[in-house]
This record gives C-alpha cells, structure tokens and sequence, in this order.
C-alpha cells in the first residue's frame, strides 16, 4: 500500500481489501528487488500489481486492492 500513497489526496488514507501473493520459487541469496505499478486509481478502490525480482528471476506476484477514504 506504501505505492500508493503518492496517488492520494492530501488528507487521503486507504485500507487493504485484498492482497494476493503468488510464490514461484525460494530465494537463498542475491539481492531483491519490487517493482509496483498503479493499475487502476478509482474514487473509491485502487488496484496495485508487484513483482518481486531476485537479480533475473521472476520469484514472486502480488495483487492486491485498497479502499482510499478521507481521513
């Protein structure tokens, strides 16, 4: 949720609805990476998409929906 941030208003807060993590491999060493993208930013639901990169492997997704509100 920490993606978002920057895309609400000020005053603005969000609460998660749903995340979903797909795992497709382990991770021993090496350094990780995410990389989050805003997929959609609605008046009331926004939709987050990661990946999680270990140097050149794909090891992980993650999707996940926020409800925004004023505070």
């Amino acid at each position: 949720s920490a993606a978002l941030f920057p895309a609400l208003q000020a005053g603005g807060a969000c609460a998660t609805i749903s995340c979903t993590i797909t795992y497709f491999k382990p991770v021993f060493t090496g350094v990780m990476q995410c990389r989050t993208k805003l997929v959609n930013h609605g008046k009331r639901i926004s939709t987050l998409s990661s990946e999680i990169w270990n140097e050149d492997r794909l090891i992980a997704t993650a999707h996940g929906q926020y409800s925004t509100f004023k505070r």
